[in-house]
C-alpha cells in the first residue's frame, strides 16, 4: 500500500511537470530574411530587334527574290512581308513625277487552266512555285510588254501579286519613253520571236528596269534564270508554238477573271443600291412620323 501511494505521488508530480512545460511560451526559431538581388537584363535596342526581325523575314523568301539595297523588297505575299502598292496617288512610287518606281512579280499561273499545268509542269526538273510575270510601274504608267502600256493586266492579276520591289532612277520620263519605244520597235520582242525560256515578257521588263537604274546598278536587279523562266523544260523540249499557246491561255484566263470581277462589282453595286433604298424608306417613314407629330400640336 505504501508503494502504491509513492507511485501516485510520482505520477502526480510528473503530470504537474508536463502541464508546466506546456504552459511555457513556444520559442520560435529566428528567421533571417534574405533578399536576393536580381540583376536587370539590358533591353535589346529596338533598332537591333527590328533588324533581326527583318533578316528573319527576308530569309523566309527564296534567295532569287530576296532583293538588295538597289532592288528593295517591299512585299512578299506568301511570306507575309510588307504591303503592296496598287494606287497611283501623287508622290507614291511609280506615280507621275516620282523618281521611285515599282517592279512587281505576279503568278500568272493562277489564271491558266489546270489542263495546261498537267500538260507542261511534268516537263520540268525543278519545282515550279509559280509561273512568273513581271510588271513595271513608273512615271504614272504601267508597262507589261512591248504592246501593253497602261493595260488591265496589273488590275486583273492584283490578287496574284507575289513580290514587289521599290527602286530609284535618275532617268527622266522622256528618256525612258524614248528607250521603251526604241526597244519595242526593234522586232526582237515581237510575238514571232517569243520564247518561253529565253525571250519572254520577264526578259523584256528586266531590260527596262536595268535601263532605269543605270548600268552601274543593273547587275543588282532581280533577274535569276529561275525567275525569268521558271519552267526549264529539261525533261521535254517545248515546241515552237508553245509561246503562242501560252499567251493565248493567259489571255483567256484573264478574260475569265475579268468577267468574274465584273459580276462581283455588279453584285456589290446592287447590294449598295438595296441598302440605299432601304435607308431612303426608313428616312421617309421617320419624316412622315415627325410631320404627323407636328400636326398634333
Amino acid at each position: 500500500m505504501k508503494l502504491l501511494r509513492n507511485d501516485r505521488k510520482v505520477l502526480s508530480m510528473t503530470a504537474a511537470s508536463v502541464i508546466a512545460v506546456m504552459a511555457l511560451p513556444v520559442q520560435r526559431p529566428h528567421l533571417v530574411q534574405v533578399t536576393a538581388r536580381v540583376l536587370p537584363v539590358p533591353p535589346v535596342p529596338q533598332t537591333v530587334s527590328k533588324q533581326r526581325h527583318a533578316r528573319a523575314e527576308a530569309d523566309s523568301v527564296p534567295e532569287m527574290f530576296q532583293g538588295n539595297d538597289v532592288c528593295r523588297l517591299v512585299y512578299a505575299a506568301k511570306e507575309g512581308i510588307g504591303s503592296c502598292e496598287h494606287s497611283m496617288t501623287p508622290g507614291s512610287p511609280g506615280s507621275e513625277g516620282s523618281d521611285r518606281f515599282l517592279f512587281s512579280v505576279y503568278d500568272v499561273g493562277k489564271v491558266l487552266p489546270e489542263e495546261w499545268h498537267k500538260k507542261w509542269r511534268p516537263a520540268n526538273t525543278r519545282e515550279v512555285d509559280g509561273i512568273w510575270h513581271s510588271s513595271l510601274k513608273a512615271y504614272g504608267h504601267t508597262y507589261d510588254n512591248p504592246r501593253h502600256v497602261d493595260g488591265t493586266l496589273p488590275k486583273v492579276l492584283a490578287e496574284d501579286m507575289r513580290y514587289q520591289y521599290e527602286l530609284t532612277t535618275t532617268r527622266s520620263y522622256e528618256e525612258f519613253d524614248k528607250f521603251f519605244k526604241e526597244i519595242s520597235a526593234t522586232g526582237d520582242w515581237n510575238m514571232d520571236q517569243y520564247d518561253v525560256r529565253y525571250r519572254n515578257c520577264n526578259h523584256f521588263i528586266v531590260e527596262c528596269v536595268k535601263y532605269l537604274v543605270g548600268p552601274s546598278q543593273a547587275n543588282q536587279v532581280v533577274a535569276s534564270p529561275e525567275f525569268l523562266s521558271p519552267m526549264d523544260f529539261d525533261k521535254k523540249e517545248p515546241p515552237p508554238e508553245l509561246g503562242q499557246e501560252f499567251n493565248e491561255a493567259v489571255l483567256k484566263g484573264m478574260m475569265r477573271r475579268q468577267r468574274a470581277m465584273r459580276r462581283r462589282a455588279k453584285l456589290m453595286q446592287a447590294a449598295t443600291a438595296s441598302r440605299g433604298n432601304a435607308m431612303v424608306g426608313v428616312l421617309a417613314v421617320a419624316s412622315f412620323g415627325f410631320m404627323a407629330a407636328l400636326s398634333l400640336h
